[in-house]
């Protein structure tokens, strides 16, 4: 399997365990590929991501240009901040 289907394995998994109030999808100089990967994050929780974006260069020199990755906001994850 590929990465980004492990991803997605991971976020469906998420979303079925804990749900996800909201998502960014964030990428390495490769807005094509974030936009491919936002779609279809957004068929399988059925909203847009709250923002795409390019992150720093900084980081995308350590994960390497096309790298992308999802930050995913769970009512779990809420309730353990508020506690």
């Amino acid at each position: 399997k590929g990465v980004i289907q492990k991803i997605l394995e991971t976020v469906s998994r998420m979303r079925d365990e804990t749900g996800i109030v909201r998502y960014a999808v964030v990428h390495a100089a490769s807005p094509e590929r974030a936009a491919d990967f936002a779609e279809q994050l957004e068929a399988m929780l059925g909203k847009p991501p709250e923002y795409l974006m390019e992150i720093s260069p900084i980081v995308g020199s350590h994960a390497g240009k096309g790298a992308l990755a999802v930050a995913l906001d769970s009512p779990l994850e809420r309730s353990a901040i508020s506690s």
